[in-house]
């Protein structure tokens, strides 16, 4: 028999924080709003339910290192070999985890998708013009 320890609520929240940067913050910088709301029918990296890997405690540490990693990779724009590899390796633990993620680093970074700016406008920081 194996005991295992269920995840907190706090780390389900962080897992849907973590979610939500990608897909209100991060992928704007990469992808059309088509391209977004097609992601979001396929249900890519949508949260498996707490009966899978990510309702223990181990999974869903693991989930949340794999988002955070690629949020990192994405928002520096790393293009490195040691970059590249690590983007795929968090990517492949996401699907064995049950988080379907089937984006490669070199989606995001083909040079005619690169830009600087998101295609639709961002949260502002605050409301004050400094």
């Amino acid at each position: 028999m194996k005991i295992m320890q269920g995840s907190l609520p706090l780390q389900e929240e962080e897992m849907r924080r973590s979610v939500h940067k990608l897909y209100e913050e991060v992928f704007p910088c990469y992808f059309s709003d088509a391209v977004i709301e097609t992601l979001k029918k396929n249900r890519v990296l949508a949260l498996p339910n707490a009966n899978s890997h990510a309702g223990t405690l181990k999974g869903a540490f693991e989930i949340m290192a794999c988002l955070k990693t690629i949020i990192i990779i994405l928002e520096e724009r790393k293009t490195s070999d040691e970059a590249v590899e690590l983007f795929n390796r968090n990517s492949r633990m996401l699907n064995e985890l049950g988080v379907f993620f089937p984006l490669n680093h070199e989606q995001f970074f083909m040079d005619d998708k690169q830009m600087d700016l998101p295609l639709h406008p961002a949260q502002p920081a605050n409301m004050y013009l400094i």
